[in-house]
């Protein structure tokens, strides 16, 4: 399936993600060009989604240790990687080997605790279509990458569910006491927070920007990513 603009829809999906994350009309400008120079019009560009594919794969697979990772997820993602390895050689597998490929994937994603091998299962479960017959499979499988990437910036910095418990209480005891009695004040709970819990509302602001940057790197490394896949597999031909 292609759009009007010539692109295929899974890459066009990614496209007008990614140029919606980069805000700056400069650095859109040069990502579509970009994009235009590496994509071969006429040219079959499946074999870039799947090389795209493996690319998340690997990365996660590099947080997730290969000794504490189950045997399911192990023959998960090595199932998953053979079908994609193809794709990306331009071989298409059929529907029945897809399948088969999902409920590995699905049963590997069952019992998983650890974030980051859960994080791993997840993005294999969601890779687990094939490009050439899921125009959303690269797209999907990029929003589990990034929100996985997302997480463990926030793991990282230390915010924890009991974290957003005790913001969610303060914040409600700020405006139950103070802005419920008087609308007419021109704050917000976060003006209030500064001003009653400065170590609280500092928190929040940092952690806040870890995850506006962890966005920002995670954008450039997709457009990264995605220019480097469509540049590999420029003359693979599609069976």
């Amino acid at each position: 399936m292609q759009r009007d603009d010539g692109l295929p829809v899974w890459l066009a999906l990614l496209v007008d993600a990614l140029s919606e994350q980069l805000g700056d009309a400069d650095n859109v400008k040069a990502f579509g060009a970009s994009i235009t120079q590496a994509s071969q019009r006429g040219a079959s560009l499946t074999p870039a989604a799947s090389v795209l594919i493996l690319a998340m794969l690997d990365d996660l697979a590099l947080w997730a240790p290969v000794a504490a990772r189950p045997a399911a997820l192990v023959t998960a993602l090595a199932a998953i990687r053979t079908l994609h390895e193809a794709g990306a050689s331009g071989h298409h597998r059929t529907p029945a080997d897809w399948k088969a490929a999902r409920r590995m994937a699905l049963a590997a994603t069952d019992a998983l605790t650890d974030p980051d091998q859960l994080a791993l299962a997840r993005c294999v479960e969601t890779a687990a279509w094939d490009p050439a017959r899921s125009s959303s499979c690269v797209y999907d499988t990029m929003r589990v990458w990034r929100s996985a990437l997302s997480d463990k910036t926030v793991r990282e910095f230390g915010w924890t569910d009991a974290d957003d418990k005790d913001m969610e209480t303060t914040l409600k005891q700020l405006y139950d006491s103070y802005l419920l009695p008087a609308p007419h004040l021109k704050l917000t709970v976060f003006d209030l927070l500064e001003e009653h819990y400065p170590e609280k509302a500092l928190r929040l602001s940092e952690n806040y920007r870890h995850q506006r940057e962890c966005a920002a790197r995670t954008t450039r490394r997709a457009t990264d990513m995605l220019l480097g896949a469509l540049g590999a597999t420029q003359g693979v031909v599609s069976d």
